[in-house]
């Protein structure tokens, strides 16, 4: 399984080089990650019951909107580019070509969030208010992380599609 080069992943899907459970393995890798995320809320901060502060709702709640906002026009943008190259094959293209930046982002972004996860616990004590606006600090992450997600594997399809239009020049 190719997990963090997504120019070799290109090539080796363009020139067929992938068996149907490799396939199925680009599907279950991400899945396994994605019921991980969320893991940070089981760590964050503890409030009185129907203490929360309203802020970090709303925060949370604008976030969360942003995010789905970013995975609509991200998936849509792209299908589109999928469109231009032969319009077919999208929904495993997306699937296998979204492996290396999922890969890439989780090693960016685990070790940032641990080390954030360990600055607000010490948080805690010296500074209360701000240990309770933290959370806030780690929702804003998930639409940039979105953001750049799309951008990455939109960028591979495009890469993709022009060795699949390279690959039907040679082959004629």
């Amino acid at each position: 399984m190719i997990i963090f080069s997504s120019r070799k992943l290109e090539h080796t899907l363009a020139v067929g080089g992938l068996s149907s459970w490799a396939k199925v393995k680009y599907i279950i890798v991400p899945a396994v990650v994605a019921s991980l995320c969320s893991v940070p809320y089981i760590i964050g901060p503890k409030y009185a019951e129907d203490q929360r502060p309203m802020l970090n709702i709303l925060v949370s709640v604008l976030c969360v909107i942003a995010s789905a906002f970013l995975t609509y026009f991200g998936i849509k943008k792209c299908y589109l580019t999928n469109e231009s190259v032969d319009k077919s094959a999208f929904f495993e293209r997306i699937c296998i070509l979204s492996m290396p930046p999922l890969a890439k982002l989780t090693v960016a972004f685990l070790p940032a969030s641990i080390i954030a996860l360990i600055f607000m616990t010490h948080l805690k004590d010296s500074h209360p208010l701000l240990h309770k606006r933290f959370p806030m600090v780690l929702s804003v992450a998930g639409p940039v992380i979105t953001w750049f997600y799309y951008t990455m594997v939109d960028r591979s399809l495009r890469r993709f599609g022009a060795l699949i239009q390279s690959k039907e020049r040679t082959d004629s």
